[in-house]
């Protein structure tokens, strides 16, 4: 397979977009189960709240405390009106009774009973994650004041606080404890990360499986990238080769030819039967360097078609004559069958009398008895079928699915005497592939084989 720029672009395109589809699909399916984890972390705090209200009320001294720091916003002097008040005497606030038990406690106690209040709700749910609350006054009494006005931060469990996280959480609690006064709003800081240790086995998977594909994908590249710099150094060597080899050869045509002009060597039948031998073995590794050298240029797509307009039936009969004196030396025949009305198509006629000559040239070669070769020809679709069927010995199914491999060599049984460098059938499948058509193969041990090739008019 050539390793075309283009094609090699576009598997890099696509696998491309097909990563950053698998990546957009891993966003969102882990998106969505952080979502779903996020709702029941909120569902499972709505279920402590009103555990925590609970809590709050059992402690009366800390109850009234709260309450007291609460509406301090509201009546300033209310926490040294308290002290004053004798302990069994009720008080009233904004015309709801409070119950007075003992003093208030300072804001450093306050603030350790709340927290160990908290901690003990969450201990005995297992609910086991870092968090901050403040306890927050509803200045109700500010009409003219901004929604951020109306809440006052009493105590905070942070020194360092930011009063928008607080203020703005929906994490609240407490509110029936203080009688609507007040209430504890409660900050996770390590909500993202608790949430997330939640689904980490499962985004874990997602990025070891998206790391494994991405590197799979960059060692593919650059697999490519070798290959292919490899086979351009191979074509390159090829072609050297080649145009070296046909020095010589050309040397040996010249001298068999001077050869043959000598007075003495023309009157010996004997030396032109050696002439005769060069002159053949010459033209032999003349068509196989060609060969080469065609396979060599069709990798490196430095061969261009030179599409004319051909007469298909005329080329095949051309091409058959050209094999008369070799079928009359085994007494075998080539039949022609040009049945189909689509004569002229669109071709290099190079390029297809090469793959022509050289289908009945194997069916010749791979044939045990008198070789019977049929040639036919039909309309198909927008283009011409033709067919090349023998009687040689045919091949097994392994040998068919890999016959158009490059340097592939058929086996053929007891048969030693098939020259060649495995590059024939390869070189017919990239002509006919170049000219946007398709090959077939039908072959059977013992019953021969037929070619069929689909070229577009």
């Amino acid at each position: 397979m050539a390793f075309s720029q283009k094609k090699i672009y576009l598997v890099i395109a696509l696998t491309t977009i097909a990563l950053i589809g698998i990546l957009l699909v891993q966003y969102f399916w882990i998106d969505a189960a952080y979502n779903t984890q996020q709702e029941q972390f909120d569902r499972r705090f709505n279920d402590l709240r009103g555990e925590i209200s609970k809590s709050l009320r059992a402690d009366m001294q800390l109850q009234n405390s709260m309450l007291a720091y609460t509406n301090n916003s509201i009546f300033p002097s209310l926490r040294s009106f308290i002290y004053k008040i004798p302990p069994p005497l009720p008080f009233v606030i904004a015309n709801k009774a409070l119950p007075n038990s003992n003093p208030l406690l300072p804001k450093s106690i306050l603030k350790s009973k709340i927290n160990d209040k908290i901690d003990s709700v969450f201990t005995a749910n297992n609910f086991n994650i870092p968090y901050e609350f403040s306890l927050i006054s509803h200045n109700n009494a500010c009409n003219q004041c901004g929604k951020e006005e109306q809440r006052v931060i009493i105590l905070s469990s942070v020194s360092d606080i930011d009063p928008s996280s607080f203020l703005e959480t929906n994490y609240k609690s407490g509110g029936t404890a203080l009688l609507g006064f007040g209430h504890l709003n409660i900050n996770f800081p390590s909500k993202g990360f608790f949430i997330a240790k939640q689904i980490g086995w499962m985004l874990a998977l997602s990025v070891l499986a998206i790391l494994i594909i991405g590197g799979c994908f960059g060692y593919t590249i650059l697999t490519i990238r070798r290959q292919k710099k490899l086979a351009e150094m191979k074509n390159d060597f090829i072609n050297n080769m080649t145009h070296e080899f046909k020095t010589p050869i050309f040397s040996i045509s010249l001298a068999s030819k001077a050869l043959r002009k000598t007075q003495g060597i023309r009157e010996s039948s004997k030396v032109q039967k050696f002439l005769d031998l060069i002159d053949d073995e010459n033209q032999r590794l003349k068509d196989q360097v060609n060969k080469v050298l065609q396979m060599a240029l069709m990798d490196a797509e430095e061969s261009r078609l030179n599409k004319q307009e051909v007469n298909i039936h005329q080329l095949i009969r051309d091409v058959a004559d050209s094999f008369h004196l070799k079928m009359e030396e085994q007494n075998g025949s080539i039949t022609l069958q040009l049945n189909a009305e689509k004569q002229l198509i669109k071709a290099d006629e190079t390029h297809l009398s090469n793959i022509l000559h050289s289908l009945i040239d194997n069916a010749i070669k791979y044939s045990d008895k008198q070789p019977d070769i049929i040639i036919t020809t039909r309309d198909r679709d927008n283009g011409v079928c033709f067919s090349i069927a023998d009687n040689g010995v045919g091949m097994d199914k392994e040998t068919q699915k890999h016959i158009f491999d490059k340097f592939y060599r058929a086996q053929s049984g007891d048969q030693h005497d098939v020259k060649g460098f495995g590059l024939g059938l390869s070189y017919v499948k990239s002509i006919v592939e170049a000219h946007q058509g398709w090959i077939k193969l039908k072959s059977k041990i013992n019953k021969g084989s037929r070619f069929t090739i689909y070229l577009p008019a």
